[in-house]
């Protein structure tokens, strides 16, 4: 029979395994393709990133300690330390302390506030605070000028801290013009009262009694 033009018949294909040898030639003819789609999808993925964290590239940091749970100052205790800590927290990050750290001259001459339609904004955004221990608080901002950013940092949070200074010392101040105040007119009652004794044993022309004794004893203590 003559099968010259004739279909072909198919046949069986043969299963081979891989060997070592056509691996390395086949990794050959396509490890250029193969790089070349890594790393553009690489980029890719970069570049999505990028667009998408507004937060920009760099972050500054720095550390704030307020007082400690155990620390006791004008005879208060912080009882409710959480909450201490957390008024804390807010105030470094409210608009009112952003607002005061960019009207100074060293900071609202930032590029990363002069170039801002709203500073306060953006840098709220930016602004992170959170606790590091009982007693550490982390402040950072994140963007894209690192020397900006750690110039607003330091100015920031100097800023708080004199604030809170300030704050502490006219609390301090006005908790001791409370207990002047206290200490003058137990004093005065004081005087009242062994004057009022004085009176009464001339009065009686006897001596001080044993119950007497006791009465200027309790005022003493007083």
């Amino acid at each position: 029979l003559n099968y010259i033009n004739q279909p072909s018949i198919p046949t069986a294909t043969v299963q081979t395994t891989p060997t070592p040898a056509g691996l390395i030639n086949a990794f050959r003819r396509r490890w250029v393709l193969g790089t070349f789609l890594g790393l553009l999808a690489a980029a890719a993925a970069a570049m999505a990133a990028w667009m998408v964290m507004p937060s920009g590239k760099h972050e500054a940091r720095a550390t704030v300690q307020i007082r400690s749970r155990s620390n006791d100052l004008g005879g208060k205790n912080f009882d409710d330390f959480n909450e201490y800590r957390s008024r804390q927290l807010y105030l470094l990050k409210t608009r009112d302390l952003i607002t005061r750290t960019i009207a100074e001259p060293a900071v609202g001459s930032l590029g990363m506030v002069k170039n801002s339609e709203e500073p306060v904004q953006a840098i709220e955004d930016q602004l992170r605070v959170k606790p590091a221990t009982d007693d550490i608080i982390v402040v950072s901002i994140t963007g894209n000028n690192l020397d900006d950013m750690k110039v607003f940092l330091d100015h920031h949070v100097k800023r708080y801290v004199d604030e809170a200074t300030a704050h502490d010392r006219k609390d301090l101040d006005d908790q001791i013009k409370k207990m002047e105040q206290y200490a003058d007119s137990l004093r005065q009652e004081i005087d009242a009262r062994e004057k009022q004794i004085e009176l009464l044993i001339r009065a009686n022309n006897t001596t001080a009694g044993e119950d007497n004794a006791k009465r200027l004893a309790a005022l003493q203590q007083r």
